[in-house]
C-alpha cells in the first residue's frame, strides 16, 4: 500500500478540499514549494499505483485527485522496492530492534538489498534523526548499533510504527507496513479483548493503536532479550487502581506464557501506565471521578477558547467530554508517554484556526499549570473537540457514521456533515466491527456513511464517503439525502 505521508502528503489532502482542477502556481503557493516539487510529488504518486493515475493533469488546467482512485488507495498494490525514505525507516527499525546489540552492515546490506555507499548515506541521516531521541548510532567493526535508554529506543520504535496511514485496527495483522506475524498479532487482539472484558469497557482508537504497539514492542524486545527498562525510575503503585494493575499483571503472565520467556517484572508498571493513560469508554460521563486539577485545566480550556468563538461554556456534556480527554492526557504528560494522531495533517488544513488557537490555549495552560509541552498530536484530538463543538446544528435524519475504529476520523465526518447538513440528526459514531448487529443495535437509522466498503442489509442506506468528507462527497451526500426523501 502506497503510504501518502511519502509521497506529498499535503497535495493530497489540499487537492481533496477541491473539485476543480488547481494549477500549479497555485499549489506551490498554498503548500509554500516550488513547481518543480509539484510535479515531482505527482509523478511519484502516481509512479506508485498500477491501476491508474490518483492525479490527473490537463495542460492549461492544472491537477485535480480522481476520487473513485482515492476512495480505493487503501486497497491499491506496493511498489515493488522501498522509497529511499522508506529503506531508511526500515533500516532504523531493524537497528532499533535489535538495540543495544550490534547488527551486521553486510546482514543489513543483504536484507535491503542496497550497497555500501547508500548505507553509509542512509546511516548518516539515521544518527542525525536519533538526536532527538537521544540515542546514538555507533558503527564499529563492521557493525552497527544505536545505543541509549531502553524508554528511549521503544519510543524511536514506537514512533516509526505510528507514522503511517491510520490502520483498520481489526485488521492490523495483515497491514503490509507494519509486517507484524499473524500469530502474534492474534495474540495481542485477545489480550486487548481480555483487558476490555476484566474493565466492562472499550478502548477507542488511538489508545487501542498504542497498546497493541506496546505489547508487540515488548514482544520483538524480550524475543531479542532487549529489555533493560531497570535503568529507569520506577513510581510507586500503592495507589493504584486494583483492576487495572491487575489487568496489566495478567497480560504481562500470558505473555510469558505465550513466549515462554520470563519477562522483567517492571513490565507490568509500564503496561499499567499505558492503561492509566488511555481513556476508557465507560468513564464518558462520570463527572465525579475527575480531580480538582482536571476540573480547572478543563474550565480554563473552555473559558480561552470562548473568548474567541462564544459558545455555552457550562454545558455540563461539553465540560465531560473535554474532560474526559484531559484526564489521561495529563497522564500521558506526567508519565511522558506519546500519542500519534494519525488526522493530524488533515486537522490542520480544515481546521487551521481552531488548532492554532487549540495550540495558544495549551501553551498557556502548560505554564499556568506547570505541565510538560503539549504537543502537535494532543492539540489535534482537542481541536476535534472543540470543532464538533462550534460546527454542532439541528438534524432530522437519523444517520449512522461507520469508521475502522469507532473514533478519530469519523469525529471529523461528525462534525462537518453536522455543520453542512441541518436535515441529519447523528446518532452514533460506531467501528467497523459494530455493524454485525446493526439491525438490533440501530434498528431505526434513516443513513449509514462509512469510510469503508461494506456489506448491508438492504433496508439500511448507504453511502461511501472519504474521511476528509471533500466537496464531491457533500454533493453525493446531498444527492443521497434527496433520495431518501423522495422514498419517505
Amino acid at each position: 500500500m502506497m503510504t501518502l505521508k511519502n509521497k506529498g502528503q499535503e497535495l493530497i489532502y489540499l487537492l481533496l478540499t477541491q473539485r476543480d482542477f488547481m494549477t500549479s502556481d497555485v499549489l506551490a503557493q498554498k503548500l509554500q514549494t516550488s513547481t518543480k516539487t509539484i510535479y515531482r510529488w505527482v509523478k511519484s504518486i502516481n509512479e506508485d499505483l498500477s491501476n491508474g493515475p490518483l492525479i490527473i493533469s490537463e495542460k492549461g488546467k492544472g491537477y485535480k485527485l480522481d476520487y473513485d482512485q482515492y476512495l480505493l488507495l487503501d486497497k491499491a498494490g506496493s511498489p515493488a522496492e522501498y522509497s529511499p525514505k522508506q529503506r531508511r525507516s526500515k533500516l532504523k527499525q531493524l537497528l532499533l530492534l535489535q538495540a543495544p546489540q550490534p547488527v551486521s552492515v553486510f546482514d543489513l546490506m543483504a536484507e535491503l538489498f542496497v550497497g555500501e555507499s547508500v548505507l553509509v548515506s542512509d546511516e548518516k541521516l539515521i544518527a542525525q534523526d536519533l538526536k532527538k531521541f537521544d540515542l546514538q548510532l555507533i558503527r564499529k567493526k563492521r557493525t552497527l548499533a544505536i545505543q541509549g535508554k531502553e524508554e528511549n529506543i521503544r519510543h524511536a520504535i514506537l514512533e516509526g510504527l505510528q507514522h503511517d496511514q491510520i490502520v483498520d485496527f481489526i485488521d492490523l495483522k495483515v497491514h503490509s507496513d507494519l509486517n507484524i506475524d499473524e500469530k502474534d498479532a492474534a495474540f495481542i487482539l485477545y489480550q486487548l479483548e481480555f483487558i476490555e472484558r476484566k474493565l466492562s469497557s472499550s478502548i477507542p482508537y488511538p489508545y487501542n493503536i498504542n497498546i497493541f504497539l506496546h505489547l508487540y514492542i515488548l514482544m520483538q524486545r524480550i524475543r531479542k532479550s532487549q529489555t533493560h527498562l531497570a535503568d529507569g525510575g520506577k513510581e510507586n503503585l500503592e495507589d493504584a487502581s486494583a483492576i487495572l494493575l491487575e489487568s496489566a499483571t495478567e497480560v504481562i503472565q500470558h505473555l510469558e506464557t505465550y513466549l515462554d520467556l520470563p519477562i522483567p517484572k517492571i513490565e507490568v508498571h509500564y503496561l499499567y501506565q499505558y492503561l492509566s493513560a488511555s481513556r476508557l469508554q465507560e468513564t464518558s460521563s462520570k463527572e465525579i471521578l475527575f480531580s480538582e486539577k482536571v476540573k480547572m485545566i478543563t474550565q480554563t480550556y473552555l473559558k480561552l477558547m470562548n473568548q474567541k468563538w462564544p459558545f455555552d461554556i457550562n454545558n455540563k456534556d461539553i465540560f465531560i467530554d473535554l474532560a474526559n480527554h484531559i484526564e489521561p492526557m495529563l497522564k500521558r504528560l506526567k508519565q511522558k508517554i506519546m500519542i500519534h494522531n494519525g488526522l493530524l495533517n488533515q486537522i490542520k488544513l480544515i481546521y487551521s484556526e481552531i488548532f492554532e488557537r487549540v495550540c495558544q490555549t495549551s501553551h498557556e495552560i502548560s505554564q499556568l499549570y506547570q505541565l510538560s509541552p503539549i504537543s502537535d498530536d494532543e492539540n489535534g484530538f482537542i481541536t476535534l473537540y472543540f470543532a464538533k463543538l462550534l460546527e454542532t446544528s439541528s438534524r432530522k435524519l437519523k444517520t449512522l457514521i461507520v469508521c475502522t475504529t469507532g473514533i478519530g476520523i469519523s469525529e471529523l465526518l461528525r462534525a462537518k456533515i453536522s455543520n453542512s447538513f441541518s436535515d441529519l440528526e447523528i446518532v452514533d459514531v460506531i467501528a467497523s466491527r459494530e455493524t454485525k448487529h446493526l439491525e438490533e443495535n440501530y434498528p431505526a437509522i434513516d443513513l449509514l456513511i462509512s469510510t469503508i466498503p461494506l456489506q448491508l442489509p438492504a433496508s439500511y442506506p448507504f453511502l461511501l464517503v472519504s474521511g476528509m468528507f471533500t466537496l464531491e462527497d457533500q454533493e453525493r451526500l446531498r444527492q443521497k439525502i434527496g433520495e431518501i426523501k423522495n422514498e419517505q
